[in-house]
């Protein structure tokens, strides 16, 4: 009876499982692709243009901001906006301008908490580097507030999770295959958009290597003389 009681509760728990899978996965997966698509390629240029990384520190960078918004970043995020909304009583009749305001302010906040960790985890010690990269991530959250907002509650719609009021009227009109491509539309613009970045924007590191190399072969003053 004892073994037949512990398979049981064995098999109680699977369901369980099976089912917050079933029940919480959609949401995960929406919230976490909403926020890889919009801020992977803005970081990007961030960290290459205005924090002047390298391309391999911003790439490595990049690898460990998508395993983190997968990792549960993503729906955190979203999840926070959502008890954020709760708590100023934001709902679907909210004006659209206290929207995007909360959006932006939520975002902004949300860079200046996560930033310094993440880059110091992903291998960056110049202070100069992570200030940098934390002022672009506030300012990032403050211009991505509002495109944040409308691409988080379109994911959910687009993929079924959730109707929002914002999706565009020829896309919520649209049959539920139509709109699984309108979703994974706007994750190839971001990949795109991604590459377009790490194409166009000089490599520092690149010169970095480059100068050290001429440094180290580049013949002695004393030597010239002796010669």
């Amino acid at each position: 009876m004892r073994l037949e009681g512990i398979i049981e509760q064995a098999k109680d728990k699977r369901s369980w499982l099976v089912e917050q899978v079933k029940d919480k996965g959609p949401g995960y997966l929406s919230d976490s692709t909403a926020v890889a698509t919009i801020y992977t390629p803005v970081y990007a240029f961030g960290e290459t243009v205005v924090a002047g990384m390298s391309h391999a520190l911003s790439q490595d960078a990049r690898l460990l901001g998508l395993l983190t918004i997968y990792g549960g970043l993503g729906k955190l995020i979203g999840y926070g906006r959502d008890l954020s909304e709760k708590a100023f009583k934001i709902t679907d009749e909210t004006s659209k301008t206290v929207k995007n305001i909360h959006d932006t302010l939520y975002l902004a906040a949300t860079g200046l908490i996560i930033n310094p960790p993440f880059y110091f985890a992903v291998g960056s010690r110049d202070p100069k580097e992570i200030f940098w990269g934390t002022v672009f991530g506030v300012g990032v959250g403050a211009a991505a507030g509002i495109p944040m907002g409308y691409a988080l509650d379109w994911f959910r719609d687009l993929t079924g999770v959730q109707e929002s009021k914002r999706l565009p009227p020829i896309m919520k009109h649209a049959s539920a295959k139509t709109k699984k491509k309108i979703a994974a539309s706007l994750v190839a613009a971001g990949i795109a958009l991604t590459a377009v970045v790490y194409n166009v924007v000089p490599d520092k590191g690149e010169k970095t290597l480059e100068t050290a190399v001429v440094e180290q072969f580049e013949p002695s003053a004393d030597l010239t003389q002796n010669l």
